[in-house]
């Protein structure tokens, strides 16, 4: 989905004002809203996407291709944002150079499903970082081409729709396992191949499968060796699994509830906040967030330099999934002046918070399935044979 800039704002209403602006006045305002991005939007493209949102008779009419496609999307690994996905925008912006928006018209349809889940997966571990580290994120929503770093992202789904079409969901399970878990459990296929993704993205977020599996993982983009993970026989283990991916996976939803588990002082915190605060982002090594001596987190101003120091354990600071600091290359930078182009206010600085307890909270359940996992890689318990 690029370019990115003119079409995603973690912020909906946002979003949707920045649409308005660049349809009124083109190149200018969208300068003024994105020109301090990492990325560039070449003129044509800007150019392309005040055409299309134009060719709406009315204001009457734009406002509701606005209202009506506009929509949450996996944008980042847990940050979610929002994405404007109207196939006029895509139309007028095909063959105009400077980075193509991709239409993937079967990816969009079967997120139209409500009972579609999946993770990203990156197919070249080896080209995100210098060592291995967590490469799948889960997609609640519609996914970004960079999930992963370089655009190095693929989706598995519980669901695809062969046909858009007729729109009809096939389940994107093997069918052998299927058959053994609907057999073993009672449960439905949709329902077994639903648990499947939880179990999958489980093993994935596995520390010890990842160093159990280094050799095998920590690999190029080979098609003939895509990741692959064991699958247990035992319908109870696999369920038990399944909850705990389930778990995981929960923290990246939209209306994830958290628990203080770092103990932050959330009001007094929440009272360092000045009015008119645009957080910083900056690739500048004097300016990191990150103080890992005092294993805090630097909440800093860009334009006073006035900073709020929040406690963040050095493992969270270094927290990194599919080659992104989660805090600093993902939450941090789309939440910044810089790139929402509006204030950072309290609820900002409270999602941020939750965001700390949110890694915190994964890395509590990722031991949890890392004990199942022991256990499973040495050979304690039997493997389904689906090849």
């Amino acid at each position: 989905m690029a370019p990115t800039a003119l079409l995603t704002h973690v912020k909906q209403p946002m979003l949707k004002r920045r649409s308005r602006e660049i349809a009124s006045d083109g190149i200018k305002r969208a300068k003024e809203w994105i020109g301090g991005q990492d990325k560039p939007v070449v003129d044509a493209k800007i150019e392309a996407f005040q055409q299309a949102l134009r060719s709406c008779p009315s204001s009457q009419a734009l406002e509701a291709v606005i209202n009506q496609n506009i929509r949450p999307c996996s944008f980042r690994p847990f940050v979610n944002s929002n994405a404007f996905l109207w196939n006029t925008i895509f139309d007028y912006q095909a063959g105009v150079g400077g980075g193509g928006a991709r239409v993937r018209p079967e990816i969009r349809a079967v997120y139209d499903l409500p009972d579609t889940v999946g993770f990203s997966l990156a197919h070249a571990p080896k080209d995100l970082d210098e060592s291995l580290g967590q490469f799948s994120s889960f997609c609640w929503y519609f996914p970004d081409n960079d999930l992963s770093r370089r655009g190095n992202g693929h989706v598995y789904l519980n669901q695809y729709i062969r046909d858009t079409q007729s729109g009809e969901a096939v389940t994107n399970v093997n069918n052998k396992i299927i058959g053994h878990y609907m057999k073993s459990t009672n449960l439905s296929e949709k329902e077994c191949a639903t648990k499947m993704v939880f179990y999958a993205y489980a093993i994935f977020c596995s520390q010890v499968y990842l160093e159990e599996f280094y050799g095998a993982l920590f690999v190029v983009n080979q098609s003939e060796n895509r990741a692959r993970i064991p699958v247990v026989a035992d319908s109870d283990l696999f369920l038990h699994i399944s909850a705990l991916g389930e778990r995981l996976a929960a923290l990246e939803r939209n209306d994830a509830v958290v628990e203080n588990v770092l103990g932050l002082d959330y009001d007094m915190l929440l009272g360092q906040l000045k009015p008119g605060f645009r957080l910083e982002h900056s690739r500048a090594v004097t300016k990191s967030p990150y103080d890992e001596e005092s294993g805090e987190y630097l909440v800093r101003d860009e334009l006073t330099g006035d900073t709020i120091r929040v406690f963040c354990p050095v493992a969270i600071q270094r927290f990194t999934i599919s080659g992104y600091n989660v805090i600093k290359d993902c939450w941090q930078k789309f939440h910044s002046y810089r790139y929402t182009h509006c204030d950072f206010t309290k609820d900002d600085f409270k999602e941020l918070l939750d965001l700390f307890n949110k890694i915190a909270t994964q890395m509590q359940i990722v031991s949890e399935i890392d004990e199942v996992m022991h256990g499973i890689v040495n050979g304690s318990s039997r493997l389904l044979n689906y090849g």
